[in-house]
């Protein structure tokens, strides 16, 4: 049995409806409720995290509440966002971020997501009106403190917003401009990344609560690397 939580009960009955019809109702168990004060009542396996920690405000309550209710053994299976609160970017990312966006032509800086024409990249706090990214740059921090990594994996900081849902769709994987233009901006990612002169936004993981014979990640891109302290 796979417990669904969400507050939102249109997104709860959307799974619900995918879920019968693929024939596996019967596997799932949709919960309407608040992440910020859940408290479960079962033991898990593993628990599936997908972009969601970077919407709680009351985070280590819920990690705590995570890590409680795992298995001897079981799994914390996270994708996240890990940069700056509001996914802004931090200082030393944003001057070279703001000098491959210089190289755009016009049409290539439309904001899909808000329909608008942007001349200046707009390096705005999304958490201003609401709760998307509110903390970004505690979620790796508070998971050290609570869990083991097991697997750990981070990436992307200066090409996300090239690729994200506001300018993503200007860019055409067919032309040849634009694949050079994304390829060499995550390839600066890498670099700085690697030297530790940026940190990345992006995290895949694996925990647990106790401690693994190994951490697979690509060195030296380890978690306590990877934090960007403010």
């Amino acid at each position: 049995m796979i417990d669904c939580l969400d507050l939102n009960e249109r997104m709860l009955e959307r799974g619900k409806a995918a879920a019968a019809a693929s024939d596996l109702a019967v596997h799932i168990e949709p919960i309407c409720a608040d992440f910020n004060s859940w408290q479960p009542s079962l033991k898990y396996k593993a628990v599936l995290v997908n972009h969601a920690l970077h919407h709680v405000l009351r985070m280590e309550a819920l990690l705590d509440e995570i890590r409680d209710s795992l298995q001897p053994g079981g799994s914390l299976i996270l994708s996240e966002m890990i940069g700056l609160n509001g996914h802004r970017r931090w200082p030393e990312a944003l001057g070279p971020l703001i000098r491959f966006w210089d190289e755009l032509p016009e049409s290539y800086r439309y904001n899909h997501r808000l329909q608008r024409q942007d001349t200046e990249y707009p390096d705005w706090d999304c958490a201003t009106g609401g709760f998307e990214g509110i903390r970004c740059q505690d979620i790796v921090p508070l998971l050290l403190e609570r869990f083991h990594f097991r697997f750990f994996y981070a990436f992307g900081n200066v090409v996300a917003p090239f690729v994200d849902r506001c300018y993503g769709p200007n860019f055409d994987a067919r032309s040849e401009w634009d694949r050079v233009f994304i390829d060499r901006v995550h390839a600066f990612d890498e670099v700085e990344i690697m030297a530790g002169r940026i940190k990345p936004t992006i995290m895949l993981a694996v925990l647990g609560v106790e401690e693994p014979e190994k951490l697979v990640c690509l060195k030296p891109r380890t978690p306590e690397f990877c934090v960007r302290w403010p």
